[in-house]
């Protein structure tokens, strides 16, 4: 694998990594913020809707209590009751008294026989708590329809003489719930912190358990709801939801909203194929970009790598230069190949004129020799070989002795002389020949 092909693979990794985590990191931004948007809008739309109920509670407990006081202050009961009624949009008003007497705003109107208000849930409970209560949703025996009732005590010097009481059809309440509209397909639903639903959109789910409306919703969380609950997650009827809990200001009723979670993370998907599709994109342009700028500057070390190749196999120019065009390290390490290649072909040079320079000299022994095999016996002048131009004086001659003959002996014929060359290089003898004398 080559240097170029693993500098290409390090960017694709790299590239990879940096794209993944930007991805996974937008994928998280994008995620926490539609959650994040999600609260606010359940927030703002059980704000409203909470403070609606709550509105509505206060202005039937306001006029049942205005109704006790006028009773205890004038005495005049059905006027009373019948202001009452009106102001409070009750269904109808009444009055128990401890005397087991039942007094209703209509005059024609009495209880059925043996009826004791005493021992109803909404005298007693007005009674314990000393003020107005809500009581609650039950189906009316007359009408069959969900309501509740509002009660407040009649005391007068801490003497418990009866409560006044007014029963509401809870229709209008049920409308309000079930009209919440929340993105998502999410819905609203009103329980009791008992545990029963009051408002629900599933049908027949009135009075009937929370978890068997909604399976996975534990009853403990109607009761452990506060103002500050926050977004909960969970498993409810085999689908995961996002649940935020809200209780109703003056009762034991909470408001809760559910959205489903895959509905509301669905435009996620979207996003997460759109960061895919650019990131290979960007991938894809970025490998080319980087495999055209490695090129480019990995051209120095390529011509290097040639020129070394070609030093190598014995058949190179060392008259050629590499082209320096740049003064980073592949720049600085032509130029290194430059001085060396310079350097190595002043070496050849001065071997090629001392080896010419021993040739001469070898040339020149080589005729005394043979001058001295063919010359009589005696002694004689020769004129001394040519020496190189360092000698000392250039005129100066030897004197041969003269080789005695042996008879009966055949003179020993000595071996011809051959000039001594350095050994032979891969380079130098191709690039610069040595050219024979003549």
């Amino acid at each position: 694998m080559s240097l170029k092909q693993r500098l290409l693979a390090f960017v694709a990794l790299l590239l990879v990594i940096v794209i993944t985590l930007l991805a996974v990191l937008s994928y998280q931004r994008m995620r926490a913020e539609i959650i994040v948007g999600v609260r606010h809008e359940l927030d703002a739309a059980m704000l409203g809707n909470r403070s609606a109920l709550a509105n509505w509670l206060g202005q039937r407990k306001d006029a049942v209590e205005a109704a006790a006081t006028s009773l205890l202050d004038t005495g005049d009961i059905l006027p009373q009751l019948q202001e009452g009624k009106t102001a409070g949009r009750f269904d109808q008003l009444f009055a128990g008294y401890a005397d087991k007497r039942m007094v209703y705003q209509l005059a024609d109107k009495h209880a059925p026989e043996g009826y004791d208000p005493t021992s109803r849930p909404w005298y007693k409970q007005a009674a314990s708590a000393g003020g107005s209560i809500v009581t609650e949703p039950y189906v009316f025996a007359s009408t069959k329809k969900l309501g509740v009732t509002v009660a407040h005590p009649l005391l007068r010097n801490q003497q418990l003489l009866g409560v006044v009481g007014g029963d509401i059809s809870l229709e209008g309440i049920i409308s309000l719930v079930q009209g919440i509209k929340l993105r998502g397909d999410g819905y609203a639903f009103l329980a009791t912190r008992s545990g029963k639903i009051v408002a629900h959109p599933a049908a027949d789910s009135t009075l009937k358990p929370v978890a068997e409306v909604m399976p996975g919703l534990d009853a403990a969380l109607l009761q452990q709801a506060d103002a500050g609950s926050k977004l909960e997650e969970l498993q409810i009827g085999g689908r995961t939801v996002y649940l935020q809990l809200s209780p109703v200001p003056g009762s034991d009723w909470v408001l809760g909203s559910v959205v489903d979670k895959d509905v509301i993370l669905a435009p996620l998907q979207g996003l997460l194929i759109t960061l895919v599709v650019a990131g290979v994109l960007c991938g894809v342009l970025a490998i080319a970009l980087a495999q055209l700028v490695l090129t480019r500057l990995l051209r120095g070390l390529m011509r290097l790598r040639d020129a070394l190749l070609e030093i190598s196999s014995g058949h190179a120019d060392l008259t050629h230069q590499l082209h320096v065009g740049q003064q980073d390290e592949i720049g600085q390490t032509a130029e290194a190949f430059n001085r060396f290649v310079a350097s190595l072909r002043r070496m050849f040079i001065d071997v090629r004129e001392h080896a010419i320079a021993l040739n001469g000299e070898l040339d020149s022994l080589q005729q005394v020799t043979h001058t001295v095999r063919a010359s009589p016996s005696g002694s004689r002048r020769y004129p001394a070989p040519p020496r190189p131009p360092s000698s000392r004086s250039p005129s100066a001659s030897i004197t041969l002795p003269i080789m005695p003959r042996w008879r009966n002996r055949r003179p020993v014929r000595p071996a011809p002389l051959r000039p001594i060359l350095p050994r032979r290089s891969a380079v130098w003898p191709t690039i610069l020949p040595i050219s024979p004398r003549k």
